[in-house]
C-alpha cells in the first residue's frame, strides 16, 4: 500500500475551528486535481491555506470582537438589536479587512469584488463559501435557536439567497450538535428532516460527482462524508475522495468531525505550521476566548445520559467503540484480554460483579468495556443485559472521572429561568473562591458558609455533565412549562440546558438548588391536621406567593383578596395551585404565613361580546409599538401597530386571529376552563406580555397545536 501519510496520536478535544482549517489545507492541492481515493499523504509542501481558512478565522474574529464590546443576554434572541447589529458590522469589517491582506487565496469572482470593492452589499449568492466559514458559530451558540440566529446574521452579509442561508445554517447546526454531545444518528435525522436529504452513500455518488460550488450540491455531500466516517482523519479522507470542490468539502466535513471526534494532536501541530503569524494569532485568541476542554473519551462517555434515559443505543455505541479503538491504538483495546490479564483478571472466568472499579486505570476500564461489547458477538442480547445491570453506565462514569482527573473545573455562575413562556422570575448565583452571591431578580444577598456548602453540594448532585443535550417533553400534558439553566465554569463561556417542569425528577433538583418554594409537594387529599395552602400570583405575575386559607371552596384560578405588606392592605391575586400539607412541611414558619382574606366575586363590566386589554407598549426615537388583545364574538384577536420614521409607510400592523373553537381550547390550556373568556383574556395578558410576546405566542401555539391566521399590512 502506498504511504498515506497517516497521522496518529492522542486526541485533542480542546481545539475548536481547527477541523475546518485542516480540511481546507489537506484538500487544497486536490481542488482542481481531484483524487478519488482515500489513499494519499495528508500534509505535503503542495498544501496551502485557502480562502476557506482565512474567512473562517475572520468570522471567529468578528464574533470575538462583538462580545468584547456587547455582552448579549445568554438567551440571545432576535431582539438583541445592538449585539446583532454590531455582529453584522464586524463580520463585514473583518472579512473585508483580513480578506484584503490575503488577496490571492482563491476567492470566487463575486466575493472578490465584495472584499475589494467600496460598497459591501449582499449579492444574492448561494455559493458554498457561506458554509465553509461558518463553523465558529457552532461553538459560540448555546441553543439551536442561537445557531439559526447567528448563522443568519453572519451569512447574510454576502449570501442572502435562501439556499446560501440554509447551507450555512445546516453546517453550523451540525457542528453545534456534535459539540454538545448529540449522537450521530440525531445529527443525521436533524439534517435529513430539516435541511437536505442525505440518505445516500458517498460510494454511490463518487464516480458521477463533479465540481460544484453551490451550497445545495456541496453541503449535503460534505455532511454525508462525516456521517460515514470512523474518525476525524477518516472523515477528511472520505471528503477528499469524493472529488469536486475538495478543499471546501473537506473544510465543512472537518469542522463537524472535529466537534464530534476531536483531532489527533500531531495533526493539530502539522496544520498550525501552515498559518502565518497573523492567522495564528487569531487562532490562539479564539482558543482562549472559547475556553479549552480536553476530554479524550467524549466519543464514548457522551452515551451516559442516553443509557440512563433508557434509549436503545446498543448498535451505535458498539460501532463507535470500535471506531475509538482504531483511532487510539495506545489503549490496546483490540488486545483487551491481555490487558485484563495484566490487571489480574482471567477473561475466561471473569465475574464482572467482583470487579472493583476504583482499581481500574484507563486501559483496564476500556478493556472491560471492550469485553462487554465483544460478548454481544458471542451471545446476542448480552450487551443489553449488561446495560440493565448498570455496569456499562458505571464504567463510563468511571472513565469520565479518569478523563477529568487533574482538570477540576471551578463553578463561576449559575442562572435559572423558571418559566420561559412568562419569564417572570430568574435565579442568579455568582460563585467565587470566598463567597457565593445570590443576585436574583435585581437583589443581592451573600450566602452564608453553610448555605454555600449546600449550594455547591446540590450543584454537584445535579451531575449536569451526564445530562442529555435534549430533554423530550413528557407525554399526557396539555400545558408544558419550560425552564432554562445556564452554567459557566471559570475559563469557558458557559452552556445552556433546557427542560420541562413536568419532568419532575430534574426540576425538583433544580428547585432544591436555588431554594425555590415551588418544590413544595402539596397533597391532593386532606388528612387530619393538614392546612390548606394556596400558591397565588398578583397582577404583574412576577412571582408566586403562598397563603393559607380555611375556605375549602377556593380552587385553582379563583381570584382572591390577600393581605400584603406590614399594613396588610388587601390586593387582588389569582390562585394557581391549591393543596394540603402538614405544619412541618410549610415553606415558612406557621406564624409568618398569612391567610387569604376572601374570594373576590367582582366582575369587570365590558361591552357585550367584546373586551380588550393592552399586552405591550413602547416608544422611542425610532417610533412606537402598541399591542392589543381582544375577545370579539368569542374569538381571540391580537393586533400590533408600529409607527415611526423608519417604517416605509409610516405605519405597520400585524394581526393574529383565532377562531372560536381554538379560543376555547386556548382558554382551557391556560385557565382550566372555557366559560369565562374575560378571565381568559386577563390570564392571556399575563402570560404573553412584554417585547417577546409574539415569539412566546408562536412557540406556545406550535407546541400545543393551536391554529391561527396571521397577516400584516
Amino acid at each position: 500500500m502506498a504511504d498515506t501519510g497517516q497521522v496518529s496520536g492522542k486526541l485533542k478535544e480542546g481545539v475548536r475551528m481547527l477541523g475546518a482549517i485542516i480540511g481546507d489545507i489537506v484538500g487544497s492541492r486536490f481542488e482542481f486535481n481531484n483524487h478519488r481515493s482515500k489513499e494519499f499523504e495528508l500534509f505535503t509542501d503542495e498544501c496551502f491555506v485557502t480562502d476557506d481558512s482565512i474567512m473562517t478565522l475572520a468570522v471567529a474574529k468578528a464574533l470575538m470582537e462583538t462580545e468584547y464590546f456587547v455582552e448579549p443576554d445568554i438567551r440571545l434572541s432576535e431582539h438583541e438589536h445592538k449585539y446583532l447589529g454590531l455582529l453584522n458590522d464586524n463580520t463585514i469589517r473583518f472579512m473585508r479587512g483580513i480578506g484584503r491582506r490575503y488577496p490571492c487565496c482563491g476567492y470566487g469572482g463575486m466575493f472578490r469584488r465584495w472584499v475589494l470593492g467600496d460598497d459591501p452589499k449582499p449579492y444574492g449568492s448561494y455559493g458554498n463559501g457561506a458554509a465553509m466559514r461558518i463553523s465558529p458559530v457552532g461553538y459560540v451558540a448555546r441553543t439551536h435557536d442561537q445557531v439559526q440566529l447567528l448563522s443568519g446574521v453572519i451569512t447574510s452579509v454576502t449570501h442572502d439567497h435562501m439556499e446560501g442561508l440554509k447551507g450555512a445554517e445546516a453546517v453550523a447546526m451540525a457542528v453545534y450538535m456534535a459539540r454538545r454531545g448529540y449522537l450521530k444518528s440525531e445529527i443525521y435525522n436533524k439534517i435529513n428532516e430539516e435541511y437536505y436529504p442525505i440518505d445516500f452513500t458517498i460510494d454511490a455518488i463518487r464516480n458521477e460527482y463533479s465540481f460544484d460550488e453551490t451550497c445545495q450540491k456541496t453541503v449535503p455531500q460534505a455532511i454525508r462524508c462525516f456521517i460515514e466516517s470512523e474518525g476525524f482523519e477518516d472523515a477528511i479522507r472520505i471528503a477528499v475522495s469524493l472529488g469536486g470542490d475538495s478543499d471546501t468539502i473537506a473544510a465543512i466535513t472537518g469542522s463537524i468531525a472535529e466537534a464530534y471526534y476531536g483531532i489527533p494532536e500531531d495533526m493539530k501541530d502539522r496544520a498550525l505550521s501552515y498559518l502565518d503569524e497573523e492567522l495564528l494569532a487569531i487562532y490562539n485568541e479564539w482558543e482562549a476566548f472559547i475556553g479549552e476542554e480536553e476530554y479524550v473519551f467524549k466519543l464514548l462517555t457522551k452515551y451516559i445520559p442516553y443509557i440512563m434515559d433508557g434509549d436503545d443505543i446498543k448498535h451505535e455505541f458498539i460501532r463507535e467503540m470500535y471506531f475509538f479503538a482504531g483511532m487510539n491504538p495506545e489503549y490496546e483495546m483490540f488486545s483487551y484480554r491481555d490487558v485484563l490479564a495484566q490487571n489480574g483478571f482471567d477473561p475466561d472466568k471473569l465475574n464482572i460483579d467482583d470487579v472493583k472499579l476504583t482499581d481500574l486505570d484507563k486501559k483496564g476500564t476500556l478493556a472491560l468495556l471492550q469485553y462487554i461489547v465483544r460478548s454481544e458477538h458471542f451471545v446476542e442480547g448480552s450487551f443489553s443485559e449488561y446495560i440493565k445491570t448498570g455496569i456499562v453506565t458505571e464504567l463510563l462514569m468511571h472513565l469520565h472521572g479518569l478523563d477529568s482527573a487533574g482538570k477540576e473545573r471551578k463553578l463561576a455562575e449559575v442562572m435559572l429561568f423558571d418559566d420561559l413562556s412568562e419569564n417572570y422570575f430568574h435565579y442568579h448565583f455568582i460563585v467565587s473562591d470566598k463567597k457565593i452571591i445570590n443576585h436574583s431578580n435585581e437583589w443581592f444577598r451573600t450566602l452564608s458558609i453553610n448555605e454555600s456548602k449546600k449550594f455547591l453540594a446540590d450543584w454537584k448532585n445535579l451531575q449536569t455533565e451526564y445530562w442529555n443535550p435534549r430533554e423530550l417533553p413528557p407525554e399526557n400534558y396539555r400545558r408544558l412549562t419550560k425552564w432554562l439553566l445556564y452554567a459557566r465554569y471559570e475559563g469557558d463561556r458557559g452552556s445552556i440546558y433546557m427542560g420541562y417542569k413536568e419532568n419532575r425528577d430534574r426540576w425538583s433538583k433544580l428547585t432544591d438548588l436555588v431554594g425555590l418554594q415551588e418544590n413544595i409537594e402539596l397533597k391532593k387529599k386532606r388528612k387530619p391536621g393538614d392546612l390548606i395552602l394556596c400558591s397565588v400570583v398578583f397582577e404583574d405575575g412576577e412571582k408566586r406567593y403562598h397563603y393559607l386559607t380555611e375556605d375549602e371552596s377556593i380552587s385553582k384560578w379563583d381570584e382572591v383578596i390577600v393581605p400584603v405588606g406590614s399594613e396588610n392592605r388587601g390586593e387582588l391575586a389569582t390562585v394557581e395551585e391549591v393543596g394540603y400539607c402538614s405544619p412541618d412541611d410549610l415553606p415558612y414558619p406557621l406564624e409568618k404565613l398569612k391567610y387569604i382574606i376572601r374570594e373576590c366575586f367582582e366582575k369587570k363590566s365590558t361591552p357585550a361580546g367584546q373586551s380588550s386589554i393592552t399586552l405591550y407598549g413602547s416608544s422611542g426615537e425610532n417610533g412606537s409599538t402598541v399591542v392589543w388583545a381582544r375577545i370579539e364574538d368569542g374569538c381571540l384577536e391580537i393586533e400590533q401597530q408600529d409607527l415611526g420614521p423608519y417604517i416605509p409607510s409610516g405605519e405597520h400592523e400585524i394581526f393574529y386571529s383565532f377562531d372560536s373553537e381554538t379560543t376555547k381550547a386556548f382558554s382551557e390550556l391556560i385557565t382550566g376552563r372555557t366559560d369565562d373568556l374575560d378571565f381568559f383574556l386577563k390570564r392571556f395578558a399575563k402570560k404573553f406580555k412584554g417585547p417577546y410576546w409574539d415569539d412566546e405566542l408562536r412557540y406556545f401555539c406550535k407546541h400545543n397545536g393551536l391554529k391561527y391566521t396571521m397577516f400584516g399590512c
